[in-house]
C-alpha cells in the first residue's frame, strides 16, 4: 500500500512539473524534454493494468517480506477474490495466507489455507506448509528442524534493528558472554592469536567484530541464512578493513556438506545456531572434518528445566531448547572436552547456557585455581622440609662441638 501511494505521488509530482515547464518554455520544448520520462510512466502503467494479478501478487509478497501482515493478507485475498480464473498460477498464495493467519493467531483460518495449498500440485513451499500444519495440529514430536526460509524471513525482518533490540545497552548479552569465554580459552591455548575462525550463523557480526578487535583472528568466514543479517556483518570494518574476510548467504548444513575443505578452522562459533535444529550431534560430527587438532567451539543455546528430555520444541516461538546435560554429554561422547560453561539470559528472560568445548583437554578456570593452590601448597611443604633439615643439621653440628 505504501509503495502504491509513493508511486502515485511520484506521478502527480511529475505531471505538475511538466505543466510548470510548459508555462515557462512552451509546449513543444517541454514535451521534447520530458518525452522519455512520460513514455516510461505510460508504458509502466499500461503493463500494470494488463498484469494486475501479477502486480497484486508481487505487492502481497513485498508486504509479507517486510512483516506487514495485514497488508499482505489484504493483497492475497484480493488476488483470490478478483482473479479466480488466474488463481491457480498463484496457488502458493494459500501458503502465505496460512502463514499470515498464524502470525495473527487465527489458527482455524491458517489451517484451512495451508490444507488448500498442500492439496495442490505446487511444491514450492511444501516443507514450510507441512511444518506449519504440524505446529497447528500439535504434532511437534515430528519436527526436527525449522524450515530455512522461515528462519531467514524472521531474521530479515529484524536485521536492521537487531543490534538495537538484542545487543546494545545490555550488560551481558549472550554474544558477549560466549566471546569472553572463547577469548579466555584461546589465551590458555597453544594459539592465542591469528586464528582461522568459522562463524556459523554469524548474524550481524557482533562476535566476529569482537574477535577481530581483540586480534585473536587472522581470517574470519561468516555464514548466515538471512541475507539482511549477513549484509550487516559484511559491512563491518575496523580501521577501514573488513571484519569478515568472506561471507556466504547459505545455511550451515549446506555449507558443511558442499564446501571443499581447504583450510581447517581453529575456532568455530555456534551462537544460537542449534536453536533452530535438533541435529546438534550431526553438526558436531560434520565439524570434526572442518577443524584443526586443537580446535575450540563456542556454543550458546536456550535451556529447559526438565532433565528427562534431551530437547523440547517451543511451538509458539518455533525454537528448540536444550537440556544442558545432553549438550555436554553429546560433546564428550564425540571426543570433545568441556572447557568453559556459564549460564546466560536471552532478551525475553529465557534461561540459556554458553559452553566452550575443545578437541584437546584444557583446564577450566576453577581447575587452574586448584592446580595453582596445589602448587603453592607443595612449594610450602618443600620449603618447610628444607627448613627442618637445616635446623636438624645445625643442632647435630652444635652437639658435636659440645661433645668435643
Amino acid at each position: 500500500m505504501a509503495e502504491d501511494h509513493n508511486q502515485s505521488k511520484g506521478i502527480v509530482a511529475t505531471i505538475k512539473l511538466v505543466f510548470r515547464k510548459i508555462k515557462q518554455d512552451g509546449v513543444g520544448v517541454t514535451l521534447m524534454r520530458y518525452k522519455a520520462s512520460l513514455y516510461r510512466y505510460v508504458k509502466d502503467m499500461r503493463y500494470k493494468l494488463h498484469n494486475l494479478s501479477k502486480t497484486n501478487f508481487e505487492l502481497a509478497i513485498y508486504h509479507f517480506q517486510h512483516g506487514n501482515v495485514s497488508d499482505a493478507i489484504l493483497r492475497f485475498r484480493m488476488l483470490r477474490k478478483f482473479f479466480r480464473s488466474q488463481y491457480s498460477k498463484y496457488i502458493v498464495s494459500e501458503y502465505y495466507l496460512g502463514r499470515c493467519y498464524m502470525e495473527e493467531l487465527k489458527y482455524d483460518k491458517a489451517k484451512e489455507h495451508l490444507a488448500n495449498y498442500l492439496n495442490s500440485d505446487n511444491t514450492e513451499k511444501l516443507e514450510e506448509a507441512d511444518f506449519c500444519l504440524k505446529l497447528i495440529e500439535g504434532k511437534t514430536s515430528d519436527i526436527k528442524i525449522v524450515p530455512y526460509s522461515i528462519i531467514s524471513h524472521n531474521f530479515d525482518i529484524v536485521s536492521t534493528k537487531y543490534n538495537a533490540i538484542f545487543f546494545n545497552d545490555r550488560e551481558s548479552p549472550p554474544q558477549k558472554v560466549i566471546y569472553n569465554l572463547l577469548h579466555k580459552t584461546v589465551q590458555r591455548s597453544s594459539k592465542p592469536f591469528a586464528n582461522n575462525i568459522l562463524d556459523l550463523g554469524c548474524g550481524t557480526g557482533i562476535i566476529g567484530k569482537l574477535c577481530r578487535n581483540a586480534k585473536i583472528a587472522s581470517n574470519i568466514v561468516g555464514i548466515d541464512i538471512s541475507e539482511g543479517m549477513l549484509n550487516q556483518a559484511a559491512s563491518l570494518q575496523i580501521d577501514k578493513e573488513p571484519v569478515y574476510n568472506y561471507t556466504f548467504n547459505t545455511n550451515a548444513d549446506l555449507y558443511l556438506q558442499s564446501t571443499k575443505i581447504n583450510n581447517k578452522y581453529d575456532i568455530v562459533i555456534l551462537s544460537n545456531l542449534i536453536t533452530y535444529s535438533a541435529n546438534f550431534t550431526n553438526i558436531l560430527e560434520k565439524l570434526d572434518n572442518f577443524t584443526t587438532d586443537q580446535a575450540i567451539i563456542g556454543i550458546t543455546f536456550r535451556t529447559i528445566d526438565d532433565r528427562s528430555k534431551e530437547w523440547e520444541f517451543m511451538t509458539r516461538i518455533e525454537q528448540f531448547w536444550y537440556n544442558p546435560e545432553y549438550i555436554i554429554t553429546t560433546a564428550e561422547m564425540l571426543g570433545w572436552h568441556i572447557v568453559e560453561k556459564k549460564g546466560i539470559s536471552f532478551i525475553g528472560g529465557e534461561k540459556g547456557m554458553a559452553v566452550v568445548i575443545s578437541k584437546v583437554p584444557l583446564l577450566l578456570e576453577s581447575d587452574d585455581l586448584q592446580v595453582q593452590s596445589q602448587a603453592e601448597g607443595a612449594a610450602k611443604e618443600v620449603k618447610f622440609k628444607d627448613d627442618m633439615n637445616l635446623n636438624t643439621e645445625g643442632y647435630t653440628e652444635a652437639g658435636k662441638e659440645k661433645k668435643e
